[in-house]
């Protein structure tokens, strides 16, 4: 877990036992919980800390353990992206978002997204605050699925 200020907490955070949607509950859920300001973060040698939120730029999990929600609709979207968060940290992945007709530029979806998005590459996830973000830029064109 990355804050303001430049300091990094290693641990583990649990995610809800059942999301929104009714099925398992993600990392991401937790974040994205408005109901919550503060949550508990474990690290290794027992301590907890109770982290603001607000106060995080991002958050590195294993691929496998925050798996994105399935997108396969018409219109989806691969964009390969390069972001940079407060403190100067540019951060490299894959945004996957699906978004209605006319809106389905990379601003489009900045602009939509929740408090906390997913930044996907083969070996993380990383789960960005959007209010972290200084700038985006597309690494190429994207894809389109039809």
């Amino acid at each position: 877990m990355l804050l303001e200020g430049g300091q990094g907490l290693d641990g583990e955070v649990y995610a809800p036992a059942t999301g929104p949607y009714g099925g398992p509950g993600r990392l991401i859920d937790r974040l994205n919980d408005h109901t919550e300001d503060f949550m508990p973060l474990s690290t290794a040698g027992g301590e907890v800390h109770l982290v603001n939120k607000a106060r995080i730029l991002a958050v590195e999990v294993a691929a496998d353990q925050e798996e994105p929600e399935e997108i396969d609709a018409l219109g989806s979207r691969q964009v390969e992206v390069e972001v940079t968060v407060l403190g100067g940290l540019t951060l490299s992945g894959q945004l996957w978002y699906a978004m209605p007709p006319g809106q389905r530029r990379t601003l489009d979806f900045l602009n939509a997204s929740p408090v906390f998005f997913p930044l996907l590459d083969q070996e993380k996830t990383t789960l960005v605050r959007r209010m972290s973000v200084v700038s985006v830029r597309e690494r190429d064109a994207g894809s389109t699925r039809t």
